[in-house]
Formats: C-alpha cells, structure tokens, sequence
C-alpha cells in the first residue's frame, strides 16, 4: 500500500508563513522611510504650484 503524497503539510505552510512575515516586518519600515522622503523630498515643488 503506497501512499501518494500531495499538496503541503501545515508544518511547510506555518514556515512559509513565518519567513514571509518576518521579510515583511524588515521591508515595510524602508518603505515608510522612504515614502516619508519622497513626501520631504517633492513638498517644495507642491508649494510652488499651490
């Protein structure tokens, strides 16, 4: 009797869930920063327009 093994166990599927959690908690805070640096960085030409 064999037994054919198909899709993830949950033990797969919870560490794909961690390490995209943990890659998504080191990226995020770059984007904010570099979103707020953007919004520095663009201010004076909004002004000048407005």
């Amino acid at each position: 009797m064999q037994r054919t093994q198909t899709g993830f166990t949950i033990v797969e599927l919870v560490v794909v869930i961690i390490l995209l959690a943990i890659l998504a908690a080191t990226a995020l805070p770059r984007f904010i920063d570099v979103d707020g640096e953007a919004r520095a960085a663009g201010w004076p030409i909004n002004k000048q327009r407005g």
